[in-house]
């Protein structure tokens, strides 16, 4: 062989080095296209209205903000995941008991959580809904300006023909009104809320659950058609706000007022949550949080596809998801946030969704999705 033919040893070992990182690539490159590509209806649907937000913010000159999540949303997803590593590790270690538990563990973390499809089947929904739930509340900032409220009379009125006459805070009040029961619904039904609607969210983006995608379809769809389509065609603000939106005496006025008395004696959330809403509409400012929209319930509605990611899970779960979104009904009366017939709204429109997903969508949809490995 002449020199002129004899291989480099650089360009050689360029060439291993090139061919070994590829190797380690490989399986990343094709679990990530995988995921792209089993959860390209969920990707586009968030990624589309996201590009509709900010088209409709440049179009109209609303207020759109994309971060208005981040910050809380990276804090709630950091500490779900400490939580969920430090159960696992205390699990394995007492399954174990290894002599040496630190290197155990860093192993069973790598092994376990750092494969390529259970590491990257997540990111997906942790990427893009923080921006996605911004746009959505951007949006709803925006209702009364879009379609000032003008339906609260009529769900008002509504809301009496079918309990018989009554309105139903007035049926509620002689079984909760007292303001020790009262104190209690409203720190357990606002707060304690957002943090199960978040913890839901984090657990659909890691479980391989057969419902995981028609879940999440679900989650995605309920919030662009209910909470803010139909909000939007159905503008009002809600008991507590009538007076401030409909001509004539509100029915609520001595709901609001029994309210603002338990509030005089000490903080009372709900009232405190009421009036921030009230000040940051009257001002236009958006923050998280802000927006105020009463049909349909997305109180209810998220409370409904808890009832349903927990329909196949441990039965006792069930039982406390049922539970829950009755509290959640009862609370939203009770509190004056929403007229009755806003939860059975949000109830029935996420079932709604729910079922046409299942229509819709080909037979082995929801089925095909690899389990992490």
């Amino acid at each position: 062989m002449s020199d002129s033919q004899a291989p480099f040893p650089a360009t050689e070992t360029s060439r291993a080095n090139r061919a070994g990182r590829w190797e380690v690539m490989e399986p990343w490159v094709a679990a990530g296209l995988d995921v792209i590509r089993q959860q390209s209806w969920l990707i586009a649907i968030m990624l589309g209205y996201i590009a509709l937000g900010i088209a409709f913010g440049h179009w109209s000159g609303q207020a759109m903000k994309l971060t208005l999540y981040s910050g809380i949303m990276l804090w709630l997803y950091v500490f779900f995941a400490a939580v969920a590593v430090a159960a696992r590790g205390a699990s394995v270690l007492r399954a174990h008991k290894p002599a040496a538990p630190i290197s155990f563990l860093a192993a069973d973390f790598r092994a376990y959580y750092l494969t390529p499809r259970r590491f990257l089947t997540p990111l997906p929904v942790l990427i893009l809904t923080p921006s996605f739930l911004s746009v959505v509340s951007s949006i709803k900032r925006s209702i009364p300006e879009i379609n000032p409220f003008k339906w609260d009379r009529d769900f008002s009125d509504l809301d009496r023909l079918l309990h018989g006459g009554t309105y139903p805070w007035e049926l509620l009040q002689p079984y909760l009104g007292s303001p020790f029961v009262t104190r209690l619904i409203s720190e357990l039904y606002a707060y304690p809320w957002l943090v199960v609607v978040a913890l839901m969210q984090f657990w659909l983006a890691f479980t391989s659950n057969p419902d995981r995608q028609r879940l999440l379809l679900t989650s995605v769809l309920a919030w662009i058609l209910l909470g803010n389509a139909a909000a939007i065609v159905f503008s009002s603000a809600g008991p507590v706000y009538y007076e401030h939106v409909a001509a004539g005496a509100s029915p609520y006025r001595d709901l609001v007022a029994y309210l603002a008395a338990i509030s005089d004696q000490a903080t009372l959330s709900a009232v405190d949550t009421q009036n921030y809403l009230w000040s940051m509409y009257v001002a236009g400012d958006l923050r998280p949080g802000s927006g105020i929209s009463a049909m349909p319930s997305m109180h209810l509605s998220m409370g409904t596809l808890l009832v349903l990611a927990a329909r196949r899970q441990d039965r006792r779960l069930l039982v406390l998801a049922l539970a829950y979104l009755a509290f959640l009904e009862i609370g939203s009366v009770h509190l004056g946030w929403h007229y009755a017939i806003d939860g059975y709204a949000g109830i029935a429109g996420t079932l709604a969704i729910w079922w046409a997903l299942g229509q819709i969508l080909p037979a082995n949809y929801f089925s095909r999705e690899p389990s992490a490995r």
